[in-house]
């Protein structure tokens, strides 16, 4: 007998309510995204690796210059290519679209499964706080791994879910998408972390439900064959170009090094996630909390509700990727989209029982709310101007900054907005007020004036700006290990080609007697150089990233071999 699992579906949304998710994911993803920051040391990564496949070819291997980087798959450098070859412009907006592509399918995705559980009205909800939660907003403005991969996972349990519900003549295509999406899942982060996470939470709600059924309706041939397939191309073309033992060492440092602790020293708590998802979800959190308790009794007492599937969704990742010492916000944001409904949920009521008390209050609470609103959003503003000025953080490793003082002013106007709507109440217009609240903050949060607190801007003024200093057509060399992906990415265009070489030793090895070579690399490479040619600096940053003191600076040098 097929599952009973999904049976109580309550419709799709309408034409015009996907379109409002997906505009407004478009507007929060897409506002200014390549102005208002150089790219990260992850993105630059991707970008650079992904315009050398561009010019030289290397769509199956991964290269910075000389030296293959095996550290991650190829699909998101493949994605990024794809974009930059589409878009035709090498910049930071280029390689970030298919991200902000990425989170606009997942908001979708999540909209259209809370919609099949519980209403049109929630999956609309679903999306839109999914668009907006903190963590989705900014890694899906970021050309990293991340988004792609919690696409591959959120499609992958939307066809799971699909695939429990389906009739038997379209069981095979689910299944089918099912063990392709999975495998695929292999081809954007590292072997098998996809499929364990997803793993985790299909495994979580069979175990949940005692349902041994959901696990032989899964079971096909062809999707594990196809399943292994992808999962296993890759890392067969890196073996078969002679690579495998280092693909093997990358692997057992990122693997093994995460559970023994080599990989990163510092280890953090068992319950570190759970701290971390009260900013990852701003401004969503209070609701979130709202909606909680309501969504688990309901989890609890019906196997068949669409509750007890988005607790294993949002459960069982954290938990799993909790085990290990080494631990990163950034791992749990495949289990946001678990989340989303259950938030929705609580907006809803939290904005029921305000429907309700709304004609209670004296005309003077309302003007509390909006008095008292403006000066919490204002006091946040100050806060995090204060903070930027005094460079207390870096905003890719301490979400706890600015900008999350400033994404908190979100909550002080949402306030005020609560209180210009309690003279006329209508759940309507009290969610339209706040969403337009949230994205208006949101906007600012990426907006031009707040390109200063840019860690990585100095190193991409310096590379545009020693450009002129370089005459066309001399020889270019970048290195200095892994910075050098940037260096490749903000220098080479054409007529002005940049080698890339891993090894600043490794540049004597290039240069023949009396040949005259431009070299980037930093300061402190300065005396190995002098070693096989006569040295000139030409021109050092003004500060990058991350730097210990002056050595570390990124300098311009010119080179004539002895």
């Amino acid at each position: 007998m097929r599952s009973q699992f999904w049976s109580r579906s309550l419709g799709a949304m309408a034409l015009w309510q996907w379109l409002a998710v997906g505009a407004y994911a478009a507007l929060l993803y897409g506002y200014n995204l390549g102005g208002f920051q150089a790219l990260t040391e992850h993105e630059i990564v991707v970008a650079g690796i992904a315009k050398q496949m561009l010019r030289d070819g290397t769509w199956g291997g991964l290269w910075i210059g000389d030296y293959p980087w095996l550290e991650k798959p190829p699909l998101p450098h493949w994605l990024a290519a794809l974009s930059l070859s589409l878009v035709g412009d090498i910049g930071e907006a280029a390689v970030r679209l298919p991200s902000a592509i990425e989170g606009i399918a997942v908001a979708l995705i999540v909209a259209g499964l809370a919609a099949r559980w519980f209403g049109a009205t929630t999956g609309l909800l679903s999306g839109l706080v999914q668009a907006s939660a903190w963590y989705m907003m900014t890694y899906a403005r970021l050309a990293e791994n991340d988004m792609v991969l919690c696409l591959l996972v959120t499609a992958t349990l939307a066809c799971f879910v699909a695939a429990q519900r389906a009739p038997a003549e379209r069981l095979g295509r689910w299944r089918l998408a099912f063990w392709l999406l999975l495998g695929a899942t292999n081809l954007s982060k590292g072997p098998l972390f996809g499929a364990a996470l997803v793993g985790a939470v299909c495994g979580a709600w069979v175990v949940w439900r005692r349902d041994g059924q959901a696990v032989r309706r899964m079971v096909s041939p062809l999707g594990l064959l196809l399943f292994a397939a992808l999962a296993l191309a890759w890392p067969a073309w890196v073996y078969f170009q002679g690579l495998g033992p280092l693909l093997a060492e990358w692997w057992r440092f990122e693997m093994f090094g995460r559970v023994d602790g080599t990989y990163f020293p510092v280890a953090e708590p068992p319950w570190y996630y759970l701290l971390t998802l009260t900013w990852q979800w701003l401004p969503w959190t209070p609701f979130l909390l709202i909606g909680a308790a309501p969504s688990l009794a309901r989890a609890w007492r019906d196997r068949d509700s669409g509750d007890r599937f988005l607790w294993c969704w949002a459960a069982a990742p954290i938990l799993l990727l909790s085990l290990p010492p080494h631990k990163h916000h950034h791992y749990i944001i495949h289990a946001l989209p678990g989340f989303a409904p259950i938030v929705a949920l609580g907006l809803a009521r939290a904005g029921g029982v305000a429907t309700a008390w709304a004609g209670r209050l004296p005309a003077r609470a309302a003007t509390s709310l909006v008095v008292g609103g403006l000066a919490l959003a204002v006091g946040l503003a100050l806060l995090s101007w204060h903070l930027r000025d005094a460079g207390a953080t870096d905003p890719e490793f301490a979400p706890l900054g600015p900008d999350a003082a400033l994404i908190g002013t979100i909550l002080g106007l949402g306030l005020a907005a609560l209180g210009l709507w309690l003279a006329r109440p209508s759940l309507p217009g009290l969610a339209l007020v706040y969403f337009a609240t949230v994205l208006a903050v949101l906007l600012t949060l990426r907006s031009p004036y707040l390109a200063d607190r840019d860690p990585s801007r100095f190193d991409r003024e310096f590379l545009r700006g020693i450009a002129a200093q370089i005459p066309p057509g001399a020889r270019l060399i970048v290195t200095g290990r892994q910075p050098l992906a940037r260096h490749l990415f903000y220098l080479d265009r054409p007529g002005r080609r940049a080698e890339g070489v891993w090894v600043p030793e490794d540049i004597a090895k290039k240069l023949r007697p009396g040949e005259v070579a431009y070299v980037v690399t930093r300061a402190e490479d300065e005396p190995g150089l002098s070693a096989f040619a006569k040295v000139e600096r030409l021109a050092v940053s003004v500060r990058t990233r991350s730097e210990r003191g002056p050595a570390e600076r990124y300098t311009l040098f010119r080179l004539t071999a002895r």
